[in-house]
């Protein structure tokens, strides 16, 4: 049995994993930082319903733990007074350059340790127990869902091969 893998493993890679330069994929900031309670009134205004960010759009990755608290804070009041919810949050292990070889993905153990951290860190910021219920799976064969299960083979075709990958092949 070879380990080499082969065009039939069907295995893939993204150009941006193994192209990657180590460069900031989103440039440098051309503009301003927006006030969070600003932007939270303005969605309920425009009749937004939900609020998703990722940490660094909260508060500066270098962020000390008492601005951090501040933004923190702020937010669940302009949360709390404009009825906007916050259905998903998600921290950012992509954009600083200590992530330049991934977050959980980096070969190097101490940028992994900090990743989990930086996530850990932000369970705060996930929406409280008891908050609205998360929104159902779509229908299957809709984008994001699950493929629906396979067809059967149409009368008369061949029985499946196997290929020892797991898979069987027509």
């Amino acid at each position: 049995m070879s380990r080499t893998p082969t065009p039939a493993d069907r295995f893939s890679f993204g150009l941006w994993t193994i192209g990657y330069r180590g460069i900031d994929p989103f440039g440098g900031p051309t503009r301003s930082t927006m006030d969070t309670r600003y932007a939270v009134e303005k969605l309920a205004e425009l009749g937004a319903a939900g609020l998703t960010f990722h940490d660094d759009d909260l508060f500066p990755f270098d962020a000390t733990d008492a601005a951090r608290r501040t933004e923190i804070d702020r937010l669940k009041q302009a949360l709390a007074d404009t009825g906007i919810t916050v259905p998903m949050v998600t921290t950012n292990l992509f954009s600083h350059p200590v992530f330049k070889d991934g977050g959980f993905t980096s070969n190097d153990r101490a940028v992994r340790r900090f990743a989990l951290r930086k996530v850990l860190r932000n369970l705060d910021l996930a929406p409280p127990r008891g908050g609205p219920p998360p929104t159902p799976p779509p229908p299957a064969g809709a984008r994001g869902s699950p493929p629906p299960p396979p067809r059967p083979p149409p009368p008369g075709a061949p029985p499946p091969r196997h290929t020892g990958s797991g898979r069987s092949t027509r």
